[in-house]
């Protein structure tokens, strides 16, 4: 599947070498570069593109001005040299956050990211469910529809779980990464509530495998999850339940 493109950074440097990337990556078909974001925001005013690879730090109009102007936006990689802008792309959903100066292998592991979601998004049209019906607490698993296929879960192999919009990300004790079209509430309905919790509006984990926690983030093998503020307490008090 190939994804229409733009680049949008002020320094000519950094975009002559997005332009470079976005060159060499076989999936990507590149529509232009902009050093200036208002023309790249009149741009996207008439034109429908997949990804953006966003600047954050840019006069006149910041890369997240541009992106919450837009009611429906692309996907986007922001591009930054400020490392503190993270939280704020965070919050806004973006597939990448990559700090300069950007390495070709990282631009590709973003590049092949949001392709991903964005065939995952394209699925939807298909008759096919996005997962089996929800299976009895006691069965011990469940199915997720990945790529065409259903693939069975093992609650016990879940880690943690990442919502982004419409479509989730599963973490597993195996170290496998599943993409799958559906809400974190949706998925959350269908796990043992005696195991996991919501501990943020963007993640669930599976209590059994908290090895440490903090006010602000949860440890869980070679995974992290933040803690949501609103959800501190209830975390804290299921913890000492399940404990």
């Amino acid at each position: 599947m190939n994804l229409t493109c733009i680049a949008v950074d002020d320094e000519p440097a950094a975009l002559g070498i997005l332009s470079v990337y976005m060159d060499k990556t076989p999936f990507l078909e590149p529509r232009g570069t902009f050093l200036n974001p208002l023309e790249a925001a009149e741009f996207l005013n008439n034109e429908t593109i997949d990804l953006i690879f966003l600047d954050i730090n840019m006069p006149d109009l910041s890369g997240l001005e541009l992106l919450r102007s837009m009611q429906k936006p692309p996907l986007v990689v922001f591009t930054t040299a400020h490392g503190e802008y993270a939280l704020d792309g965070f919050q806004l959903d973006a597939v990448g956050y990559l700090l300069k100066p950007i390495t070709f292998a990282l631009f590709l592991k973003a590049a092949n990211k949001a392709r991903d979601l964005l065939t995952v998004r394209n699925d939807r049209h298909e008759p096919t469910p996005e997962s089996l019906p929800a299976v009895p607490d006691k069965a011990g698993f469940l199915f997720v529809r990945v790529d065409q296929k259903m693939v069975r879960l093992d609650f016990s192999d879940i880690v943690m779980i990442e919502g982004n919009r419409d479509y989730i990300t599963i973490y597993t004790a195996r170290g496998r990464k599943l993409l799958t079209l559906q809400t974190l509430t949706q998925i959350l309905e269908k796990l043992p509530s005696n195991c996991f919790a919501r501990v943020h509006r963007s993640f669930i984990v599976n209590l059994a495998r908290c090895d440490a926690l903090d006010k602000h983030h949860i440890q869980l093998g070679n995974y992290q999850a933040p803690i949501g503020k609103s959800y501190r307490d209830a975390v804290f008090t299921r913890l000492e339940d399940y404990m």
